[in-house]
């Protein structure tokens, strides 16, 4: 057998040796996924820009061994605590028999986490909602936290600390430890009868695709303990799944419990819903601030009514994984509500798999959302995992939930895409989805801004071209404990305030690699806001992780490192980075001859509009606001 695997090995190392470009013939070079460290091994032509892709995805075995999960959850867990930021120093204003006020001057960088709960003295407590000024642009503003009353004594002072995700660690173990969430599914609800819980498979969903159609019928013929596995690219609509098959199931007096590891996604679904189905009764658990304006008026606090309301059925919940976590460690939330009839997990690329654990043991059946060819958590032993060939027990526990689970259950891809223009999601498609996807349907409307000046901002954002590469020539720096460019952030200050200008500033977003760039920009946008007005730096000024499930008109992606750094070779990045934009994608790189090491940058630049900004002299106020932004890079400290 070992013999057949050698031979095996040399024919496939001797057809890469000779493969030839489709489009020109020219050689093709390849990159395995170990050399990545990704799930996809690329075939790319350095004439014209081919890709093609080989897929890598690790599949787990079920079930998986407990006893590993749970060392992992308890290392990462101690880890993250001990790791632990103080947010501020909190002191109590007010409490009663429910709520503990407490103000505090906080980074409000800590303020873009979920923040679900915290421990203060020493002790966690759910955080029901926080208040801040939103005039405040500064590093630090004060807040009030507004937490719900725990049972131990309150200090009148103490340290807020974060305790995410060390309770999404400790609420998995604890689950895992009882062994009351199988892997196949809960076993405690007593058994329905299966008339029940019958569905037709053929359900009046016109507005749906056909690959949506398939999708939605797929989720209402799971049986109990079940796992559907929906994969959706960027654009083709799984928010659009999850909404037809919740109001569904709602209109049948099901329990539908929706969750993710951001507030975007679970509202997303939620105004979704209501836009569906306004009939349905919409339950949110959440932070007020963190809630979106259309969902607010559903939020709830868990009493005893809520719980009991939740259990009579016909109710679609929504909150964060950590809002589960922090729920079921703090108000033992299994006990007040039991298992729900189906729970969604969105965003399933993102969520380890030993994390799992906790959105599992709320649903008796499964329906596991995401993409594997986007971001995965931001573990070190994701990096170790994928350099091996095959995958290690030790490394089961960090393979991202969709991919663990899209071999073992049949998944259903969406393919129809219809967030933005053609020419982003046909590079997207066919570099990173060997062009499975379906652009019939792609909106087309360019950005249509004036060009009043005719210089370079003019030239990148008045072309009608969807896709730009420019070329800055810059080079990395390290300040605050991270990287920044100088260049880069120049010249997507200036694309910005012309955008401002031409009253395009709040479709706008500019994302970078790194939190330094991110920092560096966010304080020089605040700083000219002072004379030119528009959005607050925290809204505009994102790393590509922090954007992901979101999107915008016109995406400014600064890269950064002029080398091909670590960050770069992850080209889940660059997907989610480019696939945000709905209208124009402009990549701005300091790599020179090194983006052709990246197939993906490679192919992309190969197929924008390039322009060369090399050299380029920015107005007096850009360069002021820069330097003003980085000298306070310099002294400071990025964790």
């Amino acid at each position: 057998m070992g013999r057949i695997e050698e031979v095996k090995k040399l024919i496939e190392g001797f057809e890469q040796l000779v493969a030839r470009c489709p489009r020109c013939g020219a050689q093709l070079s390849y990159v395995p996924s170990t050399a990545l460290r990704s799930n996809l091994s690329f075939r790319y032509c350095r004439s014209c820009g081919y890709v093609d892709v080989e897929e890598d995805f690790r599949r787990v075995r079920m079930p998986p061994n407990s006893s590993v999960l749970l060392s992992w959850l308890k290392r990462k867990s101690e880890e993250t605590k001990e790791k632990e930021g103080v947010i501020g120093r909190g002191r109590t204003v007010r409490r009663d028999e429910e709520v503990v006020e407490v103000e505090a001057e906080v980074k409000r960088e800590a303020l873009r986490d979920s923040l679900d709960a915290v421990f203060y003295g020493g002790v966690l407590h759910v955080v029901r909602d926080v208040r801040i000024d939103e005039r405040c642009v500064e590093e630090r503003c004060p807040a009030v936290f507004e937490l719900e009353r725990h049972e131990e004594k309150v200090p009148d002072e103490g340290e807020l600390l974060f305790s995410e995700p060390a309770f999404l660690y400790d609420a998995a173990a604890d689950i895992l430890r009882s062994r009351r969430a199988a892997w196949r599914g809960s076993f405690l609800e007593p058994l329905r009868g299966l008339a029940d819980f019958f569905l037709p498979a053929c359900v009046p969903a016109r507005d749906l695709d056909r690959w949506q159609r398939k999708a939605l019928a797929k989720i209402l013929r799971a049986g109990r303990h079940d796992v559907v596995v929906v994969v959706g690219p960027p654009g083709t609509g799984k928010t659009s799944v999850i909404a037809a098959a919740a109001c569904i199931l709602a209109r049948k007096g099901r329990r539908v419990l929706i969750t993710a590891l951001s507030n975007v996604a679970v509202d997303n679904a939620l105004e979704r819903v209501l836009e569906r189905c306004g009939d349905v009764e919409v339950i949110r658990f959440g932070i007020r601030s963190k809630v979106s304006q259309a969902v607010r008026s559903r939020l709830k606090r868990l009493t005893g009514d809520v719980a009991a309301r939740i259990k009579e059925g016909g109710v679609v919940v929504g909150m964060t994984a950590a809002k589960l976590a922090a729920l079921h460690l703090v108000r033992r939330l299994y006990e007040l509500t039991g298992p729900f009839d189906y729970v969604f997990v969105d965003e399933a690329s993102m969520m380890p798999f030993a994390v799992a654990a906790v959105p599992f043991l709320y649903g008796v059946r499964r329906v596991v959302l995401g993409d594997p060819r986007q971001l995965a958590p931001p573990l070190n032993e994701e990096g170790k995992m994928r350099g091996e060939k095959e995958l290690k027990e030790e490394h089961v526990p960090v393979v991202p939930l969709v991919e663990a689970v899209m071999r073992r259950w049949n998944s259903v891809m969406l393919r129809r895409q219809r967030r933005g223009r053609a020419e982003i999601f046909r590079y997207v498609s066919d570099v990173f989805y060997r062009g499975r996807l379906d652009l019939s349907e792609s909106p087309d409307a360019p950005l249509d801004t004036p060009a009043k000046y005719g210089d370079l901002p003019d030239e990148i954002l008045a072309s009608d071209e969807a896709l730009m590469w420019v070329e800055v020539g810059g080079r990395r720096r390290v300040g605050g404990g991270s990287f920044y460019n100088v260049e880069e952030a120049e010249l997507a200050v200036w694309l910005y305030l012309r955008l401002l200008e031409y009253g395009a500033a709040e479709r706008t977003v500019i994302l970078a690699t790194y939190r330094g760039q991110e920092r560096l920009l966010r304080r020089a946008i605040n700083e000219l806001r002072r004379i030119k007005g528009g959005p607050s730096g925290w809204d505009v000024v994102y790393t590509v992780n922090k954007f992901q499930g979101r999107e915008a008109d016109v995406v400014i992606y600064s890269a950064v490192h002029n080398e091909d750094h670590v960050a770069l070779k992850d080209y889940r990045r660059f997907n989610v980075a480019i696939s945000r934009a709905r209208v124009k994608a402009v990549v701005l790189s300091s790599l020179g001859g090194n983006a052709e090491k990246l197939p993906w940058m490679l192919a992309y630049k190969k197929t924008a509009f390039k322009v060369d900004a090399n050299a380029l002299r920015v107005p007096r106020e850009v360069r002021q606001a820069i330097r003003s932004a980085e000298s306070r890079l310099e002294k400071s400290g990025i964790r």
